[in-house]
């Protein structure tokens, strides 16, 4: 017991020197993800954080979803796009950061997908960034993490059966620099 007490309080000096102050800039981040069988690739924007918790987050993503076109399985890209607003917990022992997220998401679907011009729905989901320290107060690198989901009704017309997408679990990663 005191040998597990004694690694703890060294694991948390060992974070504690490696700490930085939580970065609450302007960020640009990349992102690769999976929304309910379909690949994800992305960038977005956020704004500085408002009182240390709160920003307003834009994001572009171009998004590789499996249809069978033609009788082959081809996987059609189509653009979405998603705004929302974020939520952050304090910095925890220097280096992670707790958020939710969500907001209102848009997509342009492939003509495989759907004659339709556009779907519109909402998403939301909760992450943790992990951040490397660069020995500079003012900005700060993160890795991250995102679990969530979207949900907007879209169903794929043009396939045979008609499937939904735009919606269900989604997960992503990505890093995301402050400035």
């Amino acid at each position: 017991m005191k040998r597990t007490i004694l690694a703890l309080g060294m694991a948390t000096l060992a974070l504690a020197v490696v700490a930085q102050p939580a970065p609450n800039g302007l960020s640009l981040g990349t992102q690769l993800g999976a929304w309910s069988g379909s690949l994800v690739f992305g960038g977005g924007i956020q704004s500085p954080l408002v009182f240390n918790a709160a920003a307003v987050r834009a994001e572009g993503m171009l998004v590789l979803s499996p249809v069978i076109d033609g009788g082959a399985e081809i996987l059609a890209p189509y653009p979405a796009f998603r705004v929302g607003l974020a939520g952050f917990a304090p910095l925890a022992a220097g280096v992670v950061r707790l958020y939710g997220v969500g907001g209102v998401v848009v997509a342009i679907p492939h003509a495989s997908l759907s004659a339709k011009a556009y779907a519109l729905g909402g998403w939301g989901a909760f992450g943790f960034e992990f951040f490397l320290p660069l020995g500079n107060d003012d900005s700060g690198l993160c890795y991250w993490i995102e679990l969530g989901t979207n949900g907007s009704g879209a169903t794929s017309e043009e396939q045979t059966p008609s499937t939904l997408y735009l919606n269900g679990f989604s997960c992503q990663v990505g890093m995301r620099w402050y400035m």
